[in-house]
């Protein structure tokens, strides 16, 4: 647990070094400001070896160090802190310093022990006072005596306990709700991270998928054109000019879907409307067919928007090539929070439990298939062909 800690242990460095800083700081002026130019430096004769030991402490932390390195070092500045307690030095609240450094530094079971042994040291610092004071008592008049017997018994057991235990408690609850705080940032970070490293390697195989999709179904419609040519280079000349010349349109087709896909992959915000348009208008005014679009979708994540662009594309295509027809209508909206998309034109149609790969449906099939939806085709010979597609908001 505390290993998640290390990449992030400077902040608690600092922290910890500048506190400490601070209670240096505070011990001096505070002995400077109770003392005279004299008792001052009489006093500070014995401070200034434990501040410069403290100083020289607090740009050490062994978070990344062994469990006995640790120890060694908590121990230390826990003994160093004892030592001033018992000299009367005013860096009592270092003790509790170095007790919030071993929360952090070391487990909790072992911290547990730390703990007993830190109040134990503190415990027997407080006894030898109170004898010396004791000590002290015994040669003063009894109504002295009776007066610093009654102040003593306030630092009893039991005062003690109730004073040192809850200060233990604060501590540690406070250690762990930092620790805690930090490790759930540094795995938000790194679900973060998780989730860039996912939505790369989505990309990727979007990207993958598309150009297979792409690619694949032209290539393999130029395969059977050229097979066509191939097999007929002898018999029908015609039939082999008419095949190399719908294997050119495949491959200038083909050079023009890779483009675009590659094109709307690099896009963060695929217009999906805009392209839409842009592929009927270039439709009407090559192949002299009359389209009303009548599509006006909001907007749609990209893969969504792609494929359906990709859909409709090849429905104009299919059109194009096999229905004969001279107009065409192109809907889309949302139902019940599904994507509609609907094509229909006045073409010859077909038979559709008699379609075939050559009427190039596949590919639109296999896209509605990729994004969870349904396709449905109405065609009757001579009486046109209706397509719907319809996706579930889940792709959404």
């Amino acid at each position: 647990m505390l290993k998640n800690l290390m990449p992030s242990s400077r902040s608690f460095d600092r922290t910890f070094r500048y506190i400490e800083w601070i209670i240096l700081g505070m011990a001096v002026l505070r002995i400077f400001i109770s003392n005279d130019i004299n008792g001052f430096w009489h006093f500070g004769a014995k401070v200034v070896p434990f501040v410069i030991i403290f100083i020289l402490m607090s740009f050490i932390y062994p978070l990344g160090y062994s469990l006995r390195l640790k120890f060694a070092y908590v121990l230390t500045g826990l003994l160093l802190a004892l030592v001033t307690m018992r000299l009367d030095l005013n860096f009592d609240i270092l003790f509790y310093l170095y007790i919030a450094k071993a929360c952090f530094l070391i487990d909790q079971y072992w911290l547990i022990s730390v703990m007993i042994l830190s109040g134990c040291g503190q415990f027997f610092i407080l006894s030898v006072k109170i004898k010396e004071m004791l000590a002290i008592c015994v040669t003063l008049p009894t109504p002295v005596t009776y007066l610093c017997d009654k102040s003593l018994t306030d630092h009893s057991f039991l005062t003690y306990l109730s004073e040192c235990i809850p200060i233990f408690c604060f501590i540690w609850l406070l250690s762990r709700m930092a620790i805690s705080e930090q490790q759930s940032r540094q795995q938000a970070e790194a679900l973060s991270q998780e989730i860039e490293v996912l939505a790369a390697t989505v990309e990727r195989t979007r990207i993958a998928r598309e150009i297979h999709d792409t690619l694949g179904h032209c290539l393999t419609n130029l395969q059977m054109q050229l097979a066509v040519a191939q097999e007929f280079k002898h018999r029908d000349l015609a039939l082999v000019f008419e095949s190399i010349d719908s294997a050119q349109e495949l491959t200038d087709g083909c050079i023009e879907d890779v483009s675009h896909a590659l094109r709307a992959m690099r896009q963060h915000n695929f217009d999906f409307n805009g392209t839409v348009a842009e592929l009927v208008e270039k439709n009407a005014h090559s192949y002299n067919l009359s389209i009303h679009n009548q599509i006006n979708l909001p907007e749609l994540p990209l893969a969504v928007g792609h494929h359906l662009y990709s859909i409709l594309r090849e429905g104009l295509t299919n059109i194009r090539k096999h229905s004969g027809a001279s107009i065409v209508k192109l809907s889309g909206w949302i139902e019940n929070r599904n994507i509609v998309i609907f094509i229909e034109d006045n073409g010859c149609g077909f038979n559709p439990h008699q379609i075939s790969n050559g009427l190039g449906l596949t590919g639109v099939a296999e896209r509605v298939e990729i994004l969870g939806g349904k396709l449905k085709i109405n065609s009757d010979l001579d009486q046109g062909t209706s397509i719907q597609v319809t996706i579930p908001p889940m792709t959404l």
